[in-house]
């Protein structure tokens, strides 16, 4: 007797498409050495489980057969594709691997606050999780949040954890890329936000991205007219967003323009496999578990409270999807949101106007770029590397730099480094060399950023200035009391007048010194560009830095208030002056070889000008008592930074 027909219901919906990731996808980064995981003893898999599908997950547990799977995430979850708690856990258990859940042992709270440092988060599993005899073996799968499958994170938990093993672990991030390929003219950053009683936030956003060099799409004059435009909008979001950045306020996470457009985005998010294609930020009180289901279940970025750090966060994850960017459009991006937002509104004309931007260009490399071995072994190697200040960065089994093998051998003191290849910096830039192809044009850039950095440290201490360690773990550098005659350097302004600014200074109603920093920063993907962020730090025998960071802070706040753009504008050209002799251009060592860099702030032009009819007038100096009256400013915020081009009177 045949069985009737099954009459219930049941939804179907399309299959979704996981994202499929080449061999490329999962090319090692610095200090990795090999591209897939294998049973390797000394291993530790950095796994962002939100970026995979289930077949490469399973494939990583065959292929590498971990020991431990220590999940260091604050909401485990296993929710991906057709993947379970149930499923996954049976499939450690079939694999050999035991499963250890870092929230459950340390409480969620504590956790939390150990998120964000990598070094105690590897001590606690250590010492409260694999307490093993040592040395321990691996391998070792560390599952983590999206927002940590990040270098900084993977080499401080891996550098923390090397004392269990004598040997050293090498890493492996999977995936070690999101969105390496396959965005083709997908340049734009589209930002989603409630439209008017989000702008402000949204303004300040887009004019931060565009400021950072990316292309940034806003709605706020084609809402205004109370037309929804959405054949545009549609176009943007399936055709040319590279990124749909959404400011889920209470408020938008309810307006029905706000939630089309998460919903297409998630549409193609889907469909073309795009990996974090949809980027919540919290901007307001909003619990997070209170966040609409279709976007509560990815990495919100947290605005709330902080809009310095939240953006830093939001940049560092735009950097790792490598979103196109172009510092050089920096601001005809700002210029075309400025004109597009206020061309109904007063205070703009329609002129040209020039600019200062905090960026400092260099102007010539070192010719040549060296790839060098030392005779130890390699797990031997890194520390050698490490006992030397000259610019190097570890790859694979050699080491990078612009010094030749003589010069590297002159600064080891015993170990003589030997040549292992060398290219012309211009090629290297360009990812053209042969003897070392998985060195890819981005992979050559963050090492020459990184090389850089190392050689403006070395130039800073050099000329005797102070480094002070920032929240973000950069270094600061100032310049200590009478290192220069009367603590001020002389300048040229923009139309040649001669003037000078107090780098150092004493505050009588505080009772500290105050002392000008300058953080250089080179860009990771434009390491021709480095960034001069102006900061503040405070001494009471004009050397020595607080060692109270709140009380550092609060003096900040109150000291610095009432310091204008053009007072930050004027330091920075002034600790210019100061770092170049007052000469168009300077050196910074790298190692027995000079990378030129300009001596001045770079000159951009901006399409529209301020309208000067409207214009405030504000004295450019305080004297010492006006300090406590004025609005604050708090220097911690400033990053990227416009500037009028015209100067202000001598002081």
């Amino acid at each position: 007797m045949s069985q009737p027909p099954k009459r219930h219901l049941r939804v179907v919906e399309d299959p979704i498409q996981p994202t499929v990731h080449a061999r490329e996808d999962f090319e090692p980064q610095h200090g990795e050495r090999t591209l897939f995981a294998t049973s390797d003893p000394n291993i530790l898999v950095f796994l962002d489980f939100a970026s995979i599908d289930e077949a490469e997950f399973l494939s990583l547990l065959i292929s590498s057969k971990p020991l431990h799977v220590v999940d260091v995430r604050l909401v485990p979850r296993f929710d991906v594709g057709n993947l379970n708690r149930k499923l996954v856990f049976s499939v450690f258990k079939n694999a050999g691997a035991t499963y250890y859940d870092l929230g459950a042992t340390v409480g969620a709270s504590q956790l939390r606050a150990l998120s964000e440092k990598p070094f105690d988060v590897a001590r606690v599993v250590l010492d409260r999780v694999l307490k093993n005899p040592r040395p321990l073996s691996g391998p070792i799968v560390v599952i983590v949040d999206t927002r940590q499958i990040v270098p900084d994170f993977v080499d401080e938990f891996a550098k923390a954890m090397d004392s269990a093993n004598p040997s050293g672990w090498q890493t492996l991030r999977l995936p070690a890329l999101h969105n390496s390929k396959g965005l083709g003219n997908r340049t734009v950053v589209f930002i989603s936000h409630a439209t008017p009683d989000d702008n402000s936030f949204a303004q300040w956003l887009s004019t931060q991205l565009a400021l950072s060099g990316y292309e940034v799409w806003t709605d706020f004059e084609r809402l205004e007219g109370g037309e929804l435009f959405w054949d545009t909008i549609e176009d943007v979001i399936r055709n040319r967003a590279a990124k749909v950045v959404v400011a889920a306020s209470a408020l938008a996470q309810t307006r029905s323009g706000v939630l089309d457009e998460v919903a297409l985005a998630l549409s193609v998010e889907r469909s073309l496999g795009l990996a974090q294609f949809v980027i919540p930020l919290r901007i307001d009180e909003t619990p997070f578990n209170e966040f609409r289901a279709n976007i509560a279940r990815k990495n919100i970025v947290n605005f709330h409270g902080n809009w310095a750090a939240g953006l830093t966060q939001l940049l560092q994850v735009l950097e790792n999807d490598r979103v196109p960017v172009e510092p050089r459009d920096a601001v005809n991006h700002i210029g075309k949101l400025v004109h597009e937002r206020l061309q109904t509104k007063r205070g703009l004309r329609n002129t040209p106007d020039p600019v200062l931007v905090n960026w400092v260009q260099v102007r010539s490399w070192p010719s040549a770029i060296h790839a060098l071995s030392l005779p130890v072994p390699s797990i031997q190697a890194g520390a050698h590397a490490r006992t030397i200040d000259v610019p190097n960065v570890a790859f694979n089994d050699v080491f990078i730099s612009f010094s030749n093998a003589q010069l590297f051998s002159t600064a080891l003191r015993g170990l003589k480094a030997s040549s292992a290849g060398s290219i012309t910096t211009r090629e290297f830039l360009s990812g053209r060399w042969k003897q070392y192809p998985s060195i890819a044009p981005h992979v050559a850039r963050r090492i020459a950023s990184n090389l850089v950095r190392q050689a403006w440290e070395r130039t800073a201490r050099r000329k005797g200035l102070i480094p002070f360690a920032l929240a973000s773990k950069a270094n600061c550098w100032f310049l200590p009391k009478d290192k220069i005659d009367g603590n001020k350097a002389y300048f040229r302004d923009q139309v040649g007048k001669r003037r000078f600014k107090a780098l150092v200074g004493f505050s009588p109603k505080r009772g500290v010194y105050w002392h000008f920093a300058g953080e250089f920063r080179p860009l990771p993907n434009h390491p021709e560009t480095l960034v001069l962020k102006p900061h503040v730090i405070f001494s009471e025998d004009g050397i020595t830095p607080l060692e109270s960071a709140a009380r550092m802070h609060a003096i900040r706040r109150g000291f610095c208030k009432s310091w204008w753009n053009d007072r930050w504008r004027d330091l920075l050209v002034a600790y210019l002056s100061f770092l170049s002799d007052g000469n168009a251009e300077f050196a910074l060592d790298a190692g027995g070889v000079d990378i030129m860099v300009s001596g001045l702030l770079t000159g951009l032009e901006c399409p529209v000008s301020p309208d000067e009819s409207e214009a405030v007038s504000i004295a450019d100096d305080l004297t010492a008592d006006e300090d406590d009256d004025d609005p604050e400013i708090d220097d911690d915020e400033l990053g990227f930074s416009v500037w009028p081009s015209t100067p202000s009177e001598q002081s």
